[in-house]
């Protein structure tokens, strides 16, 4: 019995650190890769928990594994924001200005009943009270009422343009190029995030880290 007591709070203490190691945000919210990596470890314990036999360090062991590859994960889809799409998927505008997208809801099979569950969720009654919903890449859904100023629209990101927002705001290469000389910035690259609000352009210059 003691010997059980002493396995079961050994795994316990690393699995916590293992948890507090990658952060609060894996506490909140699961990406894909993220939910894996909790349900491989739920997996990898349980066996020398439940079983004296079974040495302590088959499940210390790659646990420290998994922690190292989810690291390694957060570290790659951070620097990288294609990659970032291809593994944790990118964000869906399930109603945009006020109109719903028929095609997004098909192509993510989410029907009326779904849609309106979230709302009512989300203490919405009237569908005229949305401008915009969003499927987050978590699977969670974001909403901006009418009266609210809208969402930021992402231009810059990490020193990188973001094309394919251009068309939502009217912005083009040459005009974004003509804002960043204006505050004194010549390369996209000295950009940490540029994103339009309102109808105004805001600009986070990068850290200088030494």
């Amino acid at each position: 019995m003691l010997i059980c007591f002493i396995r079961a709070s050994v795994i316990y203490f690393s699995v916590l650190f293992a948890i507090r190691f990658l952060g609060k945000r894996q506490i909140s919210e699961f990406q894909p890769f993220e939910l894996v990596i909790t349900i491989m470890i739920a997996d990898i314990v349980t066996q020398p928990i439940g079983d004296v036999n079974v040495p302590l360090l088959n499940g210390i062991i790659p646990l420290v594994v998994l922690v190292f590859l989810q690291t390694l994960i957060s570290f790659i889809t951070y620097k990288n924001e294609k990659i970032r799409a291809f593994i944790c998927g990118k964000p869906e505008y399930l109603i945009y200005d006020g109109d719903i997208m028929q095609k997004q809801m098909s192509k993510m099979l989410i029907g009326i009943d779904d849609l309106c569950e979230q709302l009512r969720n989300n203490d919405i009654v009237d569908l005229n009270e949305v401008s915009y919903m969003i499927l987050e890449s978590n699977g969670q859904s974001s909403f901006i009422k009418k009266m609210d100023n809208g969402i930021p629209v992402s231009l810059i990101k990490y020193g990188k343009r973001m094309y394919e927002s251009f068309k939502l705001v009217g912005y083009t290469d040459e005009r974004l190029t003509e804002e960043l000389k204006h505050r004194d910035i010549k390369d996209d690259k000295d950009v940490f995030w540029a994103y339009i609000y309102d109808n105004v352009l805001y600009i986070i210059r990068k850290d200088k880290l030494k």
